[in-house]
């Protein structure tokens, strides 16, 4: 019996001893393994998902740009080689159709990669959502801004397209709110036909839609916008009539007139002959010193050629005096010296002054 009993302790005693070296062995393997998240370099950024096998005719909407984390465990001394292109993160599209999708995320290591053991990774599936590619042919309409601007002696006509129409490819429900091709023009101030490149705008029914995944053919049109004189009208340029001079030593150093344009009407015959400029009434300076005059003055037409508006205008006429200069060499002479006090061989100094006159 005790040689039984023996063998039965050294056999324990082995066991023990076997599960000792295992433990040191798992204590020792795990000190030296480093789990970490991947990519660590920038794991704010994670692994980028790509989307693979979408569907023929369809476009994804939702869910692009996704990015996963993986967790690892890699030696002590190769964790300094790993690379971002040491992990890929995928979904496949196949066989999905047109709606929102729950996919599972698969992450694979690459084959060149540093030796490491892929524990898991976040997420584990994402949302994706398909959309199906329709095509839908519009007519671009010419959007005519600051139409109040344009001088009443002008008028705009009927803008041109060089290209009429656009084709717009994209996601159902995007193409679908589209409700209107704007191609937008000011006619700010126009006096003569305006000639435009312009990049239309989709439109929804509650303003601006984001074009972003959406192609359109062509990108941008050329716009003519006619605006022509109307018959019987035309802008002059305003000129003050100043009569008389101002007082001696005065001038007139400048004049001002508001408006500087104004609109006549009358005959075409009589409005196209004209010069381009009106004279105001004369305003009498005459014998004015310094000061501002203001006058508000009629302007001089013909009698068939009247104002579109009030047939006045403010004149404003500084008067100054007039500035001259001229150097004067005068010699200095000694006066008022005191009682007791006598000038000294030198005399004064200096003996002469320039003065400046102005």
């Amino acid at each position: 019996m005790k040689p039984q009993g023996g063998f039965i302790n050294a056999l324990s005693s082995s066991l023990l001893a076997l599960i000792l070296a295992i433990l040191v062995w798992v204590v020792a393997t795990n000190n030296e393994l480093s789990r970490v998240t991947y990519p660590s370099t920038q794991p704010e950024r994670g692994l980028p998902i790509e989307l693979l096998n979408i569907p023929p005719g369809l476009v994804v909407v939702e869910g692009e740009n996704q990015r996963a984390l993986a967790e690892i465990l890699v030696p002590n001394e190769r964790e300094a080689d790993l690379a971002p292109s040491d992990l890929v993160a995928r979904v496949d599209l196949s066989g999905y159709g047109p709606g929102t999708h729950q996919l599972e995320v698969i992450v694979e290591r690459q084959p060149f990669a540093p030796p490491f053991r892929l524990l898991g990774w976040k997420p584990d599936r994402v949302v994706v959502q398909l959309d199906e590619i329709v095509t839908r042919t519009l007519e671009i309409e010419v959007v005519i801004q600051d139409n109040e601007t344009v001088p009443a002696t002008y008028r705009v006509l009927t803008p041109t397209l060089d290209i009429p129409t656009m084709t717009v490819a994209g996601p159902k429900a995007v193409v679908a709110q589209i409700a209107q091709v704007a191609a937008r023009v000011s006619v700010e101030n126009a006096r003569s036909t305006i000639l435009m490149e312009v990049k239309p705008i989709l439109m929804g029914s509650d303003g601006p839609l984001d074009a972003s995944s959406l192609q359109m053919v062509p990108e941008r049109v050329n716009v003519t916008v006619p605006v022509e004189q109307r018959q019987g009208f035309r802008e002059l340029i305003v000129r003050a009539l100043i009569q008389g001079t101002p007082a001696q030593g005065y001038w007139v150093s400048s004049v001002n007139v508001e408006p500087k344009l104004v609109t006549v009407k009358g005959q075409p015959s009589v409005v196209n002959e004209l010069d381009g400029i009106v004279d105001t009434a004369p305003v009498n300076v005459e014998g004015l010193e310094e000061g501002e005059v203001i006058r508000n003055v009629p302007l001089q037409l013909a009698e068939s050629v009247s104002p579109l508006n009030e047939g006045f205008v403010q004149v404003r006429i500084k008067i100054e005096p007039q500035t001259s200069s001229k150097t004067v060499t005068l010699t200095s002479t000694l006066i008022g010296l005191q009682p007791g006090l006598v000038v000294t061989e030198t005399g004064v100094v200096p003996s002469t002054v320039d003065v400046l006159l102005k």
